[in-house]
């Protein structure tokens, strides 16, 4: 009887043991739900913000943009002011190519922005085959870009563009040709 006692205690202990468990596990879990929770409000809000950006604006007005999206302090420029991941081939004179950085993010966007208002009223050629990341606000002004040198009659064309930039395009459902970006024969034709 004593055995059936310790057995039927011990067995209570694991009992109480794994409920314990389990009230700490379903705690844990509450609080990276109200985590997430807060951190997908968080995001909600500033893609709000970043819509309200780019809808608000249009490459005539991209110097807002630049000023909206302007790059940390401390970036190094050139004697212009042009970061040098946007200089064009021929950096000593203004040419239709530009070429497009590693990263098209928050923090190259404002620059882009300013560097496609230089070129406005001319065909642009972007060299797109050194981007590596492809964000969604970059993109957008590539989108917009594009939009605004149709509404100019003008060309405006991406090429080479990098499986990394078309990937990017893909996975924010933007249609490659939204900005511009040459078809692989396209590109195959120029070489």
């Amino acid at each position: 009887m004593t055995a059936a006692t310790e057995t039927q205690a011990t067995s209570i202990s694991e009992i109480n043991t794994a409920i314990g468990y389990l009230d700490q596990m379903t705690q844990q879990n509450a609080a990276m739900v109200e985590q997430s929770s807060a951190a997908a409000a968080s995001l909600a809000t500033e893609a709000n913000t970043m819509s309200d950006l780019v809808s608000n604006s249009d490459c005539r007005d991209d110097h807002m943009l630049a000023e909206a999206m302007a790059a940390p302090p401390g970036r190094t420029t050139d004697e212009t002011g042009t970061p040098p991941f946007f200089r064009s081939q021929r950096a000593t004179t203004m040419s239709k190519d530009l070429k497009l950085p590693e990263r098209l993010d928050n923090a190259t966007a404002g620059h882009l922005a300013g560097e496609l208002s230089r070129l406005r009223g001319q065909p642009a050629k972007l060299d797109g085959s050194a981007v590596r990341f492809g964000g969604a606000l970059g993109l957008q002004v590539l989108v917009a870009a594009r939009r605004q040198w149709q509404a100019d009659g003008q060309g405006f064309k991406v090429a080479p563009t990098s499986d990394a930039l078309r990937n990017a395009c893909r996975v924010l459902g933007i249609d490659p040709d939204e900005i511009g970006a040459a078809s692989d024969s396209e590109t195959e034709d120029e070489a």
